[in-house]
Parts: structure tokens; C-alpha cells; sequence
């Protein structure tokens, strides 16, 4: 059987949308079609219901995507070790990383890498909210720099990194712009942007896209966003208002939206991979990155957290 096809199994099972399919696995929609009805025939049962709006898995669907993610997941690992132990080039480590990232870790951490490992070729890979943590899972990345919590099952996180402040993100013309800090009840009748939970883990989303104030006060459902830039468009169309980091106001400044520090509990950011991944690489990773920010970090990092955890 073409693992191809088997890809598109998994891949579509976790978007439920063919064209996010088709973009995630560098292909046009007709092949992944292609791909699903040759797998259908050859199973002789339907694994998604489709219709004009959605995309749902059947059951035999929904228990063929259950025992082949994981086999799937080690054979594509082991295929691109194959290629990587095969060739004469400098061992590559790709890495995944949401939003701005290392920020300023980026130059630190490259110059280490020049000293202390020249052979290994640093490839950063960027991701959203959607696949901070599947393209862990998925053996698209070798590691990733992900907010925490830890959203999804089978990762583990190393230590702290960064821990920043919260801020909102609202339009410039919103009632609250102007201000320096506000107190999160302030943000009750909200309309929040919201992310898939399906790929982010209920757990992450519901911490930084809450729908509730600390005082269980409601905020309103807004739309879903799958990458920063799209939150900030949705701002400014004043769509809904979302969070980021502090460190990220800099990053993403612009006339049209204004950012709040808000008291709510910091956003922490660390190094996630697979459990049981124990390659020398990853070890090493984790070690000049904290090296890179205990010499340029203001904020002093914290050893391990409660987020850390799945």
C-alpha cells in the first residue's frame, strides 16, 4: 500500500479540510482526493463523510486513523533518518517555532552552534497554531519551540525558556485602547478569536483563548485564527480581540492594532519533542538554547512548571 496514501489518512483526519490537507502535504486537493478514493476502494468502506461544509471521519474512518497514526508517524521517521544517515551533507535538525519565535535567542544560539557544533545545520521551520505540536508528533520537525501548555499527548517539554507578561491585542479604536494595563474582568461581553482545539489540545486552548474571565465572567466565541497574522487581520477588522506575549508587541507592531498588558498568568515557552526521542541532537539543543538565554534574556527562566506536563 502507498504510505502516500496512508499520509493523507492521517493528515486529513487531523485538519477535516482538504485543502489545509493539500497545503500540509505539498500537493493539490485533486491528488488527495485521488489518494482517499483509491484508499476507500481498497477498504471497501467510506472513512469521511463529506459534505459542502464539513468533513467528518466515519467510525471505520475514525478506527483506521486510531491504529495506523502511530505506525505511520515511525515510518516516515525512519524513512527520513535513512536519508539524513545517507548523505554526505552536515546533519540537519529541524526546528519548529510559532509566531516570532526565538526573537532574539535566533543569532545567540546560531553563533553556539558555529562553535560547538559546525556539522549540525539548524533548519527553522515555522509553524501555527494548527501544527505547533502535530508537526512534532508527525516527525515534520525534530523539535519545537511551542508555548506551553503541552497540548497534546505523546511530547514532553524541557525546561523554561521564556516567561512573558500577557498582553491583549485590540483595534485602535477599541474602548480600551490608550491604556498601559487593565484588569482581565474588563474584558467580560469580549468577543474572543478562538483556535482548533483539535490540533492545539482543549487544555492550551482554553489557556490562551480563554471564554472565561477569572471571575467566570463569559467572553463571546469569536472566529477561528490559525496563525498570528490572521489574528491580528481579524482585530482590525474589529472581528475579536486575542493574546500575546509582551515580547511579541515589537514583533507584530502596526498603526491599526494597540496591545494591553493584561493581569493574567504569564505565556512560558520551551523546547517540546517526542517522548522517548533521547537523540544526542535534541540534548544538545536544549542545552546551548538555555546557554543562549541565561547570557541575553532580561527575564530570568524558570527550571520547570506545571505546563510543562501533558
Amino acid at each position: 500500500m502507498d504510505i502516500r496514501a496512508l499520509e493523507v489518512l492521517i493528515a486529513l483526519s487531523e485538519e477535516l479540510h482538504f485543502g489545509r490537507t493539500a497545503d500540509r502535504l505539498g500537493m493539490s486537493q485533486s491528488t488527495v482526493s485521488e489518494h482517499l478514493r483509491r484508499l476507500e476502494r481498497r477498504i471497501g468502506h467510506a472513512l469521511f463523510d463529506r459534505t459542502s461544509r464539513r468533513v467528518t471521519l466515519t467510525q471505520t474512518g475514525e478506527i483506521l486513523v486510531h491504529r495506523l497514526r502511530d505506525p505511520v508517524r515511525a515510518i516516515r521517521m525512519a524513512m527520513r533518518e535513512a536519508e539524513r544517515d545517507g548523505s554526505e551533507a552536515k546533519e540537519s535538525l529541524r526546528i519548529g517555532f510559532l509566531g516570532g519565535g526565538f526573537y532574539e535567542l535566533y543569532r545567540p544560539l546560531v553563533e553556539l552552534y558555529k562553535e560547538e557544533a559546525p556539522l549540525i545545520r539548524l533548519e527553522f521551520v515555522e509553524l501555527n497554531y494548527d501544527t505547533q505540536f502535530t508537526a512534532i508528533l508527525n516527525g515534520d520537525v525534530d523539535i519545537g519551540f511551542c508555548r506551553l501548555p503541552v497540548g497534546l499527548p505523546g511530547l514532553e517539554a524541557g525546561p523554561i525558556v521564556m516567561s512573558d507578561p500577557r498582553v491583549v491585542c485590540i483595534s485602535a479604536n477599541h474602548r480600551l485602547a490608550g491604556r498601559t494595563h487593565i484588569d482581565a474582568e474588563e474584558l467580560c461581553g469580549e468577543t474572543i478569536l478562538r483556535v482548533p482545539s483539535l490540533n492545539t489540545g482543549v487544555k492550551w486552548a482554553e489557556y490562551h483563548f480563554p471564554l472565561m474571565t477569572p471571575e467566570r465572567k463569559p467572553l463571546k466565541p469569536g472566529p477561528i485564527i490559525r496563525t498570528v497574522r490572521e489574528g491580528i487581520a481579524a482585530v482590525v477588522a474589529d472581528q475579536g480581540v486575542f493574546f500575546l506575549t509582551k515580547r511579541a508587541v515589537q514583533y507584530y507592531a502596526t498603526p491599526r492594532v494597540t496591545y494591553v498588558e493584561v493581569n493574567l498568568p504569564p505565556i512560558q515557552s520551551a523546547l517540546v519533542w517526542r517522548q522517548g526521542d533521547n537523540r544526542l541532537s535534541i540534548n544538545q539543543l536544549c542545552r546551548l538554547l538555555l546557554t543562549a538565554a541565561k547570557e541575553n534574556l532580561q527575564i530570568p527562566i524558570s527550571p520547570m512548571s506545571s505546563l510543562n506536563s501533558m
